[in-house]
Order: C-alpha cells, then sequence, then structure tokens
C-alpha cells in the first residue's frame, strides 16, 4: 500500500542524483513470476539510473523503462 501522494500511479520513484525506491505492491498486475522478475529488474534499473543523474527521454508509456506505464 505504499505510494507517493504526489506521483500515487509511480511503480518507483527516485531523486536525480538522490535515493530512489520500487513500490513492488504496484506490480499486482503482472501474470506471472517470470514476468514479476523481468519488470522489477526494470523497475530497479530505471530507478538506478535516476539516482545516477539520468532522466526521462521516452515518456510514450510503450515500455516499462519510460516515465509512465500502461498498467
Amino acid at each position: 500500500g505504499t505510494t507517493n501522494p504526489d506521483n500515487p500511479d509511480a511503480i518507483g520513484m527516485a531523486n536525480i542524483g538522490g535515493n530512489g525506491f520500487s513500490y513492488i505492491d504496484r506490480f499486482d498486475a503482472i501474470g506471472s513470476v517470470e514476468d514479476l522478475e523481468v519488470a522489477l529488474g526494470k523497475n530497479v534499473a530505471h530507478e538506478l539510473m535516476h539516482t545516477f543523474g539520468a532522466s526521462h527521454h521516452d515518456t510514450t508509456g510503450q515500455y516499462l523503462d519510460a516515465a509512465i506505464s500502461p498498467w
């Protein structure tokens, strides 16, 4: 049930050059353990890159690596 009140749809958040979090309970729409492993791995990598200073480039929502996700 953990979310960010400023962005309740986020599946993870990180400050550029700061701390990051993945909200693993937000992944309940995933259908299999294998898909969950991939999704969490990508989300952790995505948030980790923010902590290293990277910003968003793809905001289409087509990829878990994007700023938004369709689910």
